[in-house]
């Protein structure tokens, strides 16, 4: 099983319908940032799924509207991955489809979870916080690398790199 068969398919119609596609708070670097805080934390922590954490990375805020309150965005997330996912443009079981629908719907929410891989998503994207003003809270990481010293650090430094999308899957998700 190939996860993403055609980067650039998977990747098109999830900009083509991004209101802040070019966001730096919500946007596309961002999404960027997540994956690469999320290869970090696998480095350390290999129990996450990275083929759940690229897919997280990818559609996490693809369907919020409003660079400030959007409570319906990681809902929406969850049914753009849904129908990606019915349209073949990457492949999951459905184990790993239901942790990757529970990952997009409640990570705004500020809830942690004991499952490594949810966990981790919920932190590549905590990690990133700063972008935005505000420093990520121990109290709202879920995996113990993540508020690890000298982590949160390395992370919000992210945002300000380049990364490619076919460099990320590799180093994510390289052996599905």
């Amino acid at each position: 099983m190939t996860l993403v068969p055609d980067i650039d398919a998977l990747l098109a119609p999830v900009r083509a319908d991004a209101s802040l596609l070019d966001s730096n708070a919500h946007g596309e670097n961002h999404w960027r940032a997540v994956a690469r805080c999320a290869v970090e934390i696998r480095r350390t922590d290999p129990a996450p799924d990275g083929g759940v954490l690229f897919l997280f990375a990818v559609l996490h805020d693809a369907r919020r509207e409003s660079e400030h309150r959007d409570p319906e965005h990681g809902p929406r997330a969850a049914r753009l991955a849904e129908r990606l996912r019915a349209e073949g443009l990457f492949e999951l079981d459905d184990a790993r489809m239901a942790l990757l629908v529970e990952a997009c719907e409640l990570h705004d929410t500020g809830v942690t979870s004991t499952d490594p891989t949810i966990g981790a998503c919920y932190d590549a994207d905590r990690l990133n916080l700063r972008r935005v003003g505000i420093e990520p809270d121990a109290a709202y990481l879920s995996r113990p690398v993540s508020s690890s010293t000298g982590f949160v650090d390395r992370c919000s430094a992210f945002d300000r790199e380049a990364y490619t999308w076919d460099a990320l899957l590799a180093e994510l998700a390289g052996g599905d």
